[in-house]
């Protein structure tokens, strides 16, 4: 069995930095808490890891055929929001203008785009790990907080 530490090693390792994408290592995780303050966030647990995901921007979400404009500030769908905890993760994505797709079960999709002058979005997890979509666009990540030259820009 691979201990904690151990799943998050190899998740974040094997990130891959190609083809104008990042995928996150954060598939099969569940959404363990949705909350509200100056952003929309949720908290997706992991092989008993948090990765937190603080979204300051507007993000569409779409469930069964329906889309909702999600904001924190000003407030906008926030109530449909929450319908993501308990959620699973099966695809997350970081595209290299800095838009962020997230996929969860039963076909729930959230997608933030990057903001002309704003940090849309940022996901942060153990290790100092954090990607975040930069103003204009494009991505900043952070493989180990401890070691700035592991940042990379895409």
């Amino acid at each position: 069995m691979v201990g904690q530490d151990e799943y998050w090693s190899v998740s974040v390792n094997s990130i891959c930095l190609g083809d104008r994408e990042t995928s996150l290592p954060i598939v099969g995780g569940q959404v363990s808490r949705c909350y509200i303050d100056y952003a929309f966030g949720i908290q997706i647990l992991i092989a008993s890891e948090m990765v937190d995901i603080k979204i300051e921007s507007p993000c569409l979400l779409e469930m069964h055929s329906e889309r909702t404009t999600v904001s924190a500030y000003p407030q906008k769908g926030l109530g449909v929001a929450v319908t993501l905890f308990g959620k699973t993760v099966t695809s997350a994505i970081a595209r290299e203008n800095g838009r962020l797709e997230l996929q969860f079960a039963d076909c729930i999709n959230l997608t933030v785009e990057p903001d002309p002058v704003y940090e849309a979005w940022t996901v942060a997890g153990p290790g100092g790990f954090l990607v975040v979509s930069r103003p204009g666009g494009g991505l900043s990540i952070w493989e180990d907080g401890s070691q700035p030259a592991a940042k990379h820009h895409l």
